[in-house]
């Protein structure tokens, strides 16, 4: 068992019944536990509710009624999901606070999400439910490109920028993945300053990563890019990675791939899903 407890956010959109389908099929082969979550915000105007707004109490109830209908109908979509052991929250708060909390009380091994929500494909997602999310949290989390999928995880590439090397700890989650489906792992480093090869003190670091990966098929690949991110979704299509893995010490990268993931399916035909691992610095 890779997670115990796996949290999958739902809007009902279609990209987000896609990463609900996903994720279930990935908890049934790891006998972990879903947990499905909605969030939502209703027009506040009349009674106080249990986080101390005030909203419209029939309005309010209605919501609540539509919600329960929305479950009833995935339960009908995704009928492996009685296959698994899970449980349906809802709750009046935003997604970021919701997931946050759930986060917490329920020990959360695993976030997986869509990336486009309720906006549509062509919508840049910054300051959405999914970056918000991501920006949140400190657990692993998975955002998968509607239409993508993480049934067949053959391919997994990680980035480093072989200068501050995680603990092992840090990346358990990664190396528990690719050991329990049997994936292959790129290394990936991505040289911006047009020098070729690695300095002493970044063959120095790639060696100690290397460690974490012993008895884990992988390999170091090198590429040369103006951009980071652009040089990632390159390789990430040369692969054919099935699994993009990164763990940024700043947003900022996270941002540029989310723009390129959303506007233009991670630049590419490929709908590769992303995990993000938080960094330990």
């Amino acid at each position: 068992m890779v997670v115990n407890k796996i949290l999958i956010p739902v809007d009902f959109s279609s990209c987000s019944i896609n990463a609900a389908k996903e994720g279930i099929a990935l908890a049934r082969t790891m006998s972990a536990q879903v947990i499905l979550l909605h969030a939502y915000r209703i027009p506040v105007t009349g009674v106080e509710i249990e986080s101390g707004v005030t909203v419209d109490p029939e309005l309010h109830q209605e919501i609540k009624e539509d919600v329960e209908k929305e479950f009833d109908q995935l339960l009908e979509t995704i009928p492996e999901l009685k296959k698994v052991d899970f449980k349906i929250k809802s709750t009046y708060d935003f997604v970021n606070d919701a997931v946050g909390q759930v986060v917490e009380e329920e020990n959360i091994g695993l976030i997986i999400m869509g990336t486009n929500g309720a906006r549509g494909i062509d919508e840049v997602l910054i300051g959405s439910n999914a970056y918000n999310v991501i920006k949140t949290v400190k657990v692993p989390v998975i955002v998968i490109p509607e239409g993508a999928s993480l049934k067949s995880l053959k391919t997994v590439v990680f980035t480093s920028d072989f200068r501050h090397i995680p603990k092992k700890e840090t990346i358990k989650f990664l190396l528990d993945l690719v050991k329990f489906v049997g994936a292959k792992i790129h290394i990936l480093h991505i040289d911006t300053d047009g020098v070729t090869g690695l300095n002493e003190d970044e063959t120095f670091e790639a060696k100690q990563l290397a460690l974490h990966f012993k008895g884990i098929p992988h390999e170091f690949k090198y590429l040369q890019a103006d951009e980071v991110d652009e040089g990632i979704l390159t390789f990430t299509e040369k692969a054919n990675a099935d699994l993009l893995a990164v763990m940024p010490r700043k947003h900022d990268i996270i941002t540029k791939l989310f723009k390129r993931s959303i506007t233009k399916k991670l630049a590419f035909h490929s709908n590769v899903p992303l995990l993000i691992i938080h960094s330990d610095r």
